[in-house]
């Protein structure tokens, strides 16, 4: 017999409520996303969430253990973030690290277009910021659409992979160089108009100063300091 989609497709509500019965006793209260999960059904909710919630889908995989990475990484193919987790598992931790990067430097064209076509906000928030504050509130500004907050989490991901790195401090290079590249991007080529042009400014320049900032946690602040100054 076949059955439609609604009757063979379990919610993400579904699978977590389902579990949340697999404890030691009827008393025992399951989290939403219980640690008696067995491996299908591991792969059935990242499923789900892929499809619903790929927001939620590295919160999720980043305090569990996995057994079948391939599946794993196949439905995470597309989601930047749980892909890269997933890879640094497996032992590839600069391919992971390459796929952080990438999504950031996505990110920051992403946000670049916002400034030009006012997604976010109005130029009149804008100014009225700018004039106020030497300080931008990056976060009020780009948090309407989300794409500043994710790109934070995205930046926060690439921090802990080069953390984890350690003691070597290749990758720590390697993200400062691609960093300086979007800031040279913007410095250099720039065609915006004046206010748009000092928005994304801020945004790398802050960015930039809270990377260096963690950066120096693990490698001489000489070496860092000979390769950067921001103007």
């Amino acid at each position: 017999l076949s059955t439609t989609a609604e009757e063979s497709e379990e919610s993400t509500d579904d699978v977590s409520n389902r579990n949340n019965h697999n404890g030691k006793d009827g008393n025992e209260k399951g989290s939403s996303t219980s640690s008696y999960m067995s491996a299908e059904d591991i792969i059935n909710y990242v499923e789900l969430l892929a499809k619903s919630e790929p927001q939620k889908v590295y919160g999720f995989l980043e305090d569990r253990e996995l057994n079948d990475y391939q599946r794993i990484l196949k439905v995470c193919d597309r989601i930047p973030d749980a892909k890269a987790l997933i890879v640094e598992r497996m032992g590839d931790r600069k391919t992971a690290f390459d796929v952080l990067a990438k999504h950031l430097s996505n990110l920051l064209s992403e946000m670049l277009f916002a400034v030009k076509e006012e997604k976010h906000f109005s130029l009149a928030e804008a100014k009225k910021a700018l004039a106020s504050s030497d300080k931008l509130d990056l976060t009020k500004l780009m948090a309407t659409a989300g794409v500043y907050g994710t790109f934070l989490h995205a930046l926060k991901c690439l921090l802990q992979t080069c953390c984890r790195d350690a003691p070597n401090t290749a990758l720590w290079f390697s993200a400062q160089e691609m960093l300086l590249l979007e800031w040279d991007k913007l410095r250099g080529g720039s065609t915006l108009p004046s206010i748009d042009f000092q928005v994304m400014y801020r945004v790398i320049k802050n960015v930039l100063e809270y990377f260096l900032h963690e950066m120096c946690m693990y490698v001489s602040p000489s070496q860092v300091g000979s390769h950067i100054q921001l103007q």
